[in-house]
This record gives C-alpha cells, sequence and structure tokens, in this order.
C-alpha cells in the first residue's frame, strides 16, 4: 500500500512540476526503465532501495526544485541523460550490452532490441524475460530462451580483454526511417569505453537535424558493431587500421549520406 501511494505522489509531483521521469532517474541513478514499469506497478513486491531513492527526492523537491535540470528541449537530449547511469557499482563501470533478441516458438516470433546494463541493479535476465512475456503474451517456453539469450550475450561481453590496447576499426552504419536512409562511416577504437555512442549519435543528429529517434538507433548500431568486431577479431588480434595520411584519397566515402526515397503510391 505504502508503495501505491509512493507511486501516486510521485506521478502528482512530475504533473506538477512539469518534470519528466529521465529527471527522477537522472537525479535518483535509477534506471528509467526500471522506474518506468516500477511506477507503472510492473515490479511485484517490495523494491525498498527503489522506494527510498524516491522517498528521499520527493522529501528534496518539497524544500527546492532540483537544480540543473535544464531545458529539455528534443528528443536528443532526453536520450543522452538516460545513457549517463549512475547504477555503477564502487570500483566497477556498467556499460550498455546491444542485445538483439528473435525467438520462435510453436508459431509465434518475437523480435526485440535492447541495451542491457553490466551492473543492473534491478533486473534479471530471468525476471526481464518474466515482465516482457507478461506485456506481450507470450506462452511460458519464451521466458526460458529470452533470459538465455540475454545471458550469454553478457557472458561474451564479460569474457572479452578490454585491455590489449588500442583498435581502431571501421564502423559502417545504415539506418532507414520511413522515406529516409543514413549512411556513415568513420573509425573507431573499439576497445576505448570512452568512446561514447550516445553522444557521437547525439552530435551526428545535431549536425544533420535530425530527431531523436535516429539517435537511439545510431547509438545502438555502434554498439552492435563494436559488439561483433570484438566477438570475431577477439582471436585474431588485429591492429588498428593503418592511417597513411592526414587527408583521405576518397573524403565523400567518410562523411554522412541523407537519402531520402520518392514515395511509391
Amino acid at each position: 500500500m505504502e508503495g501505491q501511494d509512493l507511486r501516486v505522489r510521485l506521478a502528482e509531483a512530475l504533473n506538477t512540476y512539469g518534470l519528466k521521469q529521465v529527471n527522477v532517474a537522472k537525479d535518483t541513478g535509477i534506471h528509467h526503465t526500471t522506474l518506468s514499469l516500477w511506477l507503472g506497478g510492473r515490479i511485484k513486491g517490495s523494491n525498498p532501495k527503489i522506494e527510498n531513492e524516491v522517498e528521499a527526492w520527493l522529501n528534496n523537491l518539497s524544500v527546492s526544485r532540483p537544480k540543473e535540470l535544464g531545458p529539455v528541449r528534443t528528443d536528443i537530449t532526453r536520450f543522452l541523460r538516460i545513457t549517463h547511469s549512475q547504477n555503477e557499482l564502487p570500483g566497477e563501470e556498467s556499460e550498455l550490452i546491444p542485445i538483439r533478441i528473435d525467438i520462435e516458438i510453436e508459431g509465434r516470433r518475437v523480435k526485440e532490441a535492447i541495451c542491457w546494463e553490466s551492473q543492473e541493479p534491478y533486473f534479471t535476465p530471468q525476471s526481464f524475460a518474466e515482465i516482457l512475456c507478461e506485456d506481450l503474451s507470450l506462452p511460458q517456453p519464451f521466458q526460458k530462451e529470452i533470459a538465455g539469450t540475454i545471458e550469454k550475450r553478457i557472458q561474451r561481453h564479460e569474457n572479452y580483454n578490454w585491455n590489449v590496447g588500442e583498435c581502431i576499426q571501421i564502423i559502417d552504419i545504415e539506418i532507414r526511417m520511413e522515406n529516409m536512409i543514413l549512411r556513415d562511416r568513420f573509425l573507431w577504437d573499439i576497445n576505448n569505453k570512452e568512446n561514447s555512442p550516445e553522444f557521437f549519435a547525439q552530435c551526428l543528429c545535431a549536425d544533420l537535424g535530425l530527431g531523436g529517434d535516429i539517435a537511439v538507433q545510431i547509438a545502438y548500431i555502434i554498439r552492435e558493431r563494436i559488439a561483433y568486431l570484438h566477438k570475431h577479431l577477439v582471436t585474431m588480434r588485429p591492429g588498428s587500421v593503418p592511417i597513411n595520411a592526414i587527408y583521405r584519397d576518397n573524403p565523400h566515402e567518410w562523411e554522412p549520406k541523407l537519402k531520402l526515397l520518392n514515395n511509391i503510391m
């Protein structure tokens, strides 16, 4: 009952001050997806850590509005904020792991693309699979397969040796949204955790005047490509792509391109 009252109070505060769930997630360190599920009553049982963080946030709000929230002008800005999670354990960094779920059982198929935090404090693959299957009304056999897919991908990420030095590789992206195709090619050090696909996506979309939905896809594709290279190059131990000159011979191949498709009726 207390958890339900806390949800009502949080919803009222967000409405009163014109704030978003991402503001709460940013200030409390609760992952935005976890907060959304909890606020919707989808996380079962008592969750003292979430409730204590939300209670403290509401108490601070009653004294003074949160500082440095800043204007949330675009979907890109909101997307950038929610990727800077504060869920890391002491001494450990939390990484976003791209995971594609594509499972077909008894004539039914589920396809999802998610980013899983390596230091996710609230969910296990099993609990996530249970909630997803409940949302999509999927039969019981899907839970085991979905959880297994997530666990394998996490294990592969944990087994990768990040301390092998610089490894600059070519990243190609191609994204289609409605009547537009975006293509780009660039170099990326796949072993440098400081390189942020989310920040890169934000800057690219700002330069091209694109919306936040495309930024989400760009960041995901970059992370997925990095994961692919980690998987297939781990035994080869390749060096970086050689850079022999300051200027490229074919610079037009290394720039973002937008192509608008004609509507065919």
